[in-house]
């Protein structure tokens, strides 16, 4: 008999663990969405920092991320326009250009080995 009463009150003292527990999550997950669709240091809403967002996302004239992407695509591919006319005006202007004589390249380990070869 105590310890079907010792049984009882483990299982009800369980039961309100679990049941603790799952309140204590459930109110954790409340208060962070709480903080995430309340008003912010600066007064702001969940809509107006979103509203902000949505401003960078679509081109409005110059003052978005879409705009400043868009106008460093366009530079770049001035200057590869520009590198490409440099590149082809300068292979012209070597075509022109004398030849100059090849020169011959002694390895650096051919040198190493004549310098110990001074000893004899």
């Amino acid at each position: 008999m105590p310890s079907e009463i010792l049984l009882t009150i483990a299982g009800v003292i369980g039961a309100l663990a679990v049941i603790g527990g799952g309140v204590v999550s459930i109110y954790r997950i409340a208060t962070r969405i709480d903080q995430a669709l309340a008003v912010d240091e600066e007064g702001r809403t969940i809509s107006d920092r979103m509203s902000r967002v949505e401003h960078q996302l679509w081109k409005n004239g110059g003052d978005s991320l879409a705009d400043e992407v868009g106008e460093t695509h366009r530079i770049a591919r001035e200057t590869a326009t520009e590198v490409r006319l440099m590149k082809d005006i300068l292979l012209t202007l070597i075509g022109q250009a004398p030849a100059a004589p090849a020169r011959s390249r002694k390895s650096k380990a051919a040198f190493a080995l004549k310098t110990f070869d001074k000893d004899e």
